[in-house]
């Protein structure tokens, strides 16, 4: 009973029920946002164009967070690295952001890049990009 047996016992043992706990979570908080989204867009005034803007809002967030369940689901660790970056980017185009906040944001997707591809470097010539 070497490392080997352990970390094939931890891989085949703890890891998956881990992710179905990860899981859980993130849908038991998709679920308790849906529901406090339809609380609060049922008191809100429909004739006010602020309202369909937050009603967008909230979906494009709901729509996230299954797109990511699916993701961790899959085991597609580029795509959940790739829809972080995308949460990322669309942070920095928010307008209320200084030019600092940008500059920070975009210096966080530069390194977290380079660190991907420091850990997945391309196998071959016809791999796709990350980008």
């Amino acid at each position: 009973m070497g490392p080997k047996y352990w970390l094939t016992a931890l891989r085949q043992g703890v890891i998956p029920f881990v992710e179905l706990c990860v899981i859980a979570a993130m849908s038991i908080g998709v679920a308790l946002y849906a529901i406090g989204s339809a609380q609060v867009l049922s008191g809100m005034d429909w004739t006010v164009t602020a309202t369909f803007e937050e009603l967008i809002h909230r979906l494009l967030l709901l729509l996230i967070g299954v797109e990511v369940i699916q993701v961790v689901r899959i085991h597609a660790l580029r795509d959940v690295f790739l829809i972080a970056l995308f949460v990322l980017a669309r942070k920095a185009l928010d307008p209320a952001n200084s030019a600092f906040e940008v500059s920070l944001l975009l210096l966080v997707v530069v390194c977290s890049l380079y660190v991907w591809y420091q850990i997945h470097p391309p196998r071959s010539a016809t791999e796709q990009p990350l980008i």
